[in-house]
């Protein structure tokens, strides 16, 4: 899978460490790191990857915990989650279990999913399977729910993004002995230059917080469990179970077509689809303000 994104801008108001709420939540075998800031009706935010983390997210949607209750988490064997899984571990429907878990655990009642790329996918299933406990689901940049669908052009269109110093250097850092002795900056600047031409601001990707954790690398391999279900896959037809209110939202800029975008939206019945201008893959950083304004007004409504 190519293109399934691995994943500071100025405050719209302070925030202090102190207002988060760090736990760490037993789940099905194993631990969830869960991070929550604000008070209101619940939002889970689902990060992309897989093998990223919430930490990009922070702290671009903290305006919205004004009005609502932020949780975000970190995917099984991801971030600060316990990475000591097997390969009855590692699938799918365990990452979409734990959602509900959370919801469960966390006494949420119904609650709002925002999901960011790979993470789009975990959540379309589980809206497909649990659509009566959400009152809103978002789609930002989401990945296609069929394997491989729009790959090539996404590809294409970032491969002519990438001046020629940016792939001189990506091979520098590949071959570095920092790299192949796991360093995790080696692997943080790594990253972040394959997801510079998602970028539609040069300046974006500095406000880019990405924290790996020490023992990313070992976790990272629990990822390749999945690789043969991660390597085929339609859920299309799934998503006519998706009764909910949703949003599909799409940076203009994004590798990924627009087309992928609309299909989505017209396969779910109750789907509106807005398009962010001069934004890309990770609209919350390019445009914070639009972004935020744009979830919060579909929240209203």
């Amino acid at each position: 899978m190519k293109y399934i994104f691995l994943l500071f801008t100025v405050f719209l108001f302070k925030v202090t460490l102190a207002q988060y709420k760090d736990t760490l939540l037993p789940v099905s075998g194993t631990s969830l790191f869960i991070r929550e800031i604000g008070a209101g009706s619940p939002i889970i935010v689902v990060h992309g990857g897989p093998g990223l983390n919430h930490s990009y997210f922070m702290p671009h949607l903290n305006s919205l915990a004004k009005k609502h209750r932020l949780i975000f988490y970190d995917q099984r064997a991801c971030g600060n989650s316990s990475g000591s899984l097997d390969s009855a571990q590692m699938n799918l429907k365990l990452f979409v279990e734990d959602i509900e878990q959370i919801r469960l655990k966390l006494n949420l009642g119904k609650v709002t999913i925002i999901a960011h790329s790979w993470g789009g996918l975990v959540a379309m299933n589980y809206a497909s399977k649990y659509s009566e406990n959400i009152s809103a689901l978002i789609l930002s940049n989401s990945v296609s729910p069929k394997f491989g669908e729009f790959e090539k052009e996404t590809n294409q269109r970032l491969k002519l993004r990438i001046p020629a110093e940016d792939s001189v250097l990506r091979s520098e850092i590949l071959k570095s002995a920092e790299f192949k002795s796991g360093n995790l900056e080696s692997y943080t600047k790594l990253f972040k230059l394959s997801f510079k031409p998602s970028f539609y601001y040069s300046s974006s990707l500095e406000k880019m917080q990405l924290i790996l954790p020490v023992d990313f690398l070992a976790k990272r391999k629990n990822l390749f469990f999945m690789t043969k279900e991660l390597s085929a896959y339609d859920f299309y037809s799934n998503l006519k179970n998706i009764t909910c209110p949703v949003l599909v939202i799409h940076g203009g800029y994004d590798g990924m077509p627009l087309e992928l975008s609309q299909k989505i939206q017209s396969h779910i019945t109750n789907a509106k689809l807005v398009i962010i201008k001069d934004a890309g893959h990770f609209p919350f950083i390019d445009k914070p303000k639009k972004y935020n304004e744009v979830v919060a007004r579909f929240l209203k409504q």
